[in-house]
């Protein structure tokens, strides 16, 4: 999109603003990687900012951050056994996505990914927690290809019409790459609720 996704208005707020305030109903903390030069728009208390280890490398060096964050956080603390990846440009957080994919997590499962129209989403997905530490181990074997987190871990492969067939809005993988997206997706989503 040639600018800094994060500060986009959507909805007359800002998609970092709104994508911290709507996972926040949900989990605590929400962690945010940024550049390190990056500014931010205002995210509530709940929000934990990390910067990128390494500067132009990716979104598993993202995930590297936040797994060093998490284990960091996570000292003397409980931790989650799940978490919900996704990137600032996706506008639709959906609860009962997150829901559906978290209950295909059973055990020795590392993540959950969406499979539509014949394409994984592993930006939109749901990781045990222990899998953090595998993708940052993968980081720092010089790897960079998300899509190589999906043949690392053990991945459950959700096809998209299985969600759909629970009632599940695909929304949750509308990405805005280009400003005809941004507007396509303004105009649609005039009457699509919030947060589902």
């Amino acid at each position: 999109m040639g600018q800094d996704k994060s500060g986009i208005l959507f909805r007359g707020e800002a998609l970092l603003t709104r994508m911290e305030r709507q996972l926040s109903q949900w989990a605590a903390p929400v962690i945010i990687v940024a550049a390190e030069e990056q500014e931010l728009p205002p995210v509530g208390p709940t929000a934990v900012i990390v910067r990128d280890i390494l500067p132009q490398e990716g979104p598993l060096c993202g995930l590297t951050t936040a797994a060093e964050e998490f284990a960091r956080c996570s000292q003397g603390r409980p931790m989650p056994e799940h978490v919900w990846v996704t990137a600032c440009d996706s506008p639709f957080v959906s609860l009962s996505a997150i829901q559906a994919m978290q209950s295909e997590m059973c055990d020795g499962i590392d993540a959950a990914v969406v499979r539509h129209d014949g394409q994984l989403h592993p930006l939109s997905a749901v990781y045990h927690i222990n899998a953090l530490q595998k993708m940052a181990n993968l980081f720092h074997q010089d790897e960079r290809r998300m899509m190589a987190v999906c043949d690392l871990l053990t991945t459950k492969i959700i096809d998209s019409e299985q969600l759909r067939s629970r009632g599940v809005s695909l929304d949750f993988l509308t990405n805005l790459n280009t400003p005809e997206e941004l507007d396509r997706v303004c105009r649609e989503s005039e009457e699509a609720p919030d947060l589902e």
